[in-house]
């Protein structure tokens, strides 16, 4: 009660330990920055969701369709209570990070 949860969509990591998607590799970094400088509550909860290519093409898959995810782009960043969703390049903004977690700040 009370908690706060946070999704982030990302593409899965190769056999090398990169993820497929370049704008994953370059959002990633900035996310963890981001978090790491920024007193977070405690009640606020990360969940990384790593997609492999095939499964988030695929327009059948659950976070494809649903209403609540509608998810066609990594990264994706929202707060699964709430209308708020950074995709993409917006996952690289602070001001867009800060502006998603100003409610955990």
């Amino acid at each position: 009660k009370g908690d706060r949860v946070f999704l982030l969509f990302m593409a899965s990591r190769r056999e090398d330990g990169v993820r497929w998607c370049p704008d994953c590799v370059k959002a990633e970094p900035v996310i963890d920055g981001f978090l790491e400088k920024c007193s977070l509550t405690k009640n606020a909860h990360l969940i990384v969701v790593d997609l492999e290519k095939t499964y988030l093409r695929d327009p059948t898959n659950p976070y494809y369709t649903s209403e609540k995810f509608c998810l066609r782009k990594v990264p994706t960043l929202m707060a699964w209570k709430g209308t708020t969703k950074l995709e993409e390049e917006d996952c690289m903004s602070e001001s867009l990070l800060k502006n998603l977690f100003q409610c955990v700040l």
